[in-house]
């Protein structure tokens, strides 16, 4: 009975419905997650638009097939470095095949070449800076909303700050309501102008929606970070190691 009563009092605490958002640790995982995406992928861009051109180039005075297998092999790497990332802060779990160490310098070459996993993990790296800007300007425009309006109560009366329009905006809902002898139309007018914060009163208010707007950006964040999770198990596919780093463990 006191097992049963602590198993749901946990659980109360643990995974509220909405609040519980804020004190989980998960979700600040996500968030250093999505945080780190743009960094890591301009880094891989770069290399890879950098890499991949100048190996081309240089393939007829033969230094360019070393510079593109040079490459693969480091990408090869970055793979298993966002196996890793993606395990340890989203919770993933993604496959690592270790049944194919070799300790031959040519096997360590050709694994990445002859690899399909390796090629869909480039393309993976690829888009991984397409996806960091999209987080980037998500996580700017979250960020710089809601702490404008959290913080509206310290400089509401030192700017002008509200909803703005460049003049009314009317329109109107109409509801029908049959009778047995007929039918009457029921019409609510509205009219949007403009607003702007004046009192302290009206500025409480407004940091208390950018509360409410808070948590539900953590969620779209929460939400956000599972999309780049699962797109990270499908790309990075099972792969040899043959070298101990630092984020080789498979947990």
């Amino acid at each position: 009975m006191s097992l049963r009563s602590r198993q749901i009092k946990g659980h109360s605490l643990s995974s509220p419905p909405v609040l519980g958002v804020v004190v989980r640790a998960q979700t600040y995982k996500n968030l250093l997650y999505l945080a780190l995406t743009f960094p890591l992928g301009l880094f891989y861009f770069t290399l890879l638009v950098a890499g991949v051109p100048l190996g081309v180039r240089l393939l007829s005075v033969v230094v360019g097939l070393p510079v593109l297998i040079g490459v693969l092999v480091v990408s090869d790497r970055l793979l298993v470095f966002e196996r890793w990332l993606a395990c340890r802060l989203l919770d993933c779990s993604i496959p690592l095949d270790r049944d194919t160490e070799t300790d031959d310098w040519r096997d360590y070459v050709r694994q990445p070449i002859t690899d399909l996993g390796t090629w869909v993990g480039i393309a993976y790296l690829a888009a991984k800076f397409v996806v960091g800007v999209v987080t980037f300007v998500v996580l700017t425009v979250l960020f710089v909303l809601v702490a404008s309006l959290l913080l509206a109560p310290l400089y509401y009366d030192s700017t002008s700050l509200g909803f703005y329009l460049t003049g009314p905006v009317e329109f109107s809902l109409s509801y029908v309501v049959q009778f047995w002898d007929g039918a009457a139309v029921i019409t609510l007018p509205f009219t949007i102008t403009s607003w702007q914060v004046t009192t302290l009163r009206e500025a409480l208010a407004v940091s208390a929606g950018g509360a409410v707007l808070g948590l539900l950006s953590l969620h779209l964040c929460n939400l956000l970070a599972r999309v780049q999770g699962w797109l990270a198990t499908v790309a990075i596919r099972p792969r040899p190691v043959d070298v101990e780093l630092p984020f080789y463990s498979n947990n």
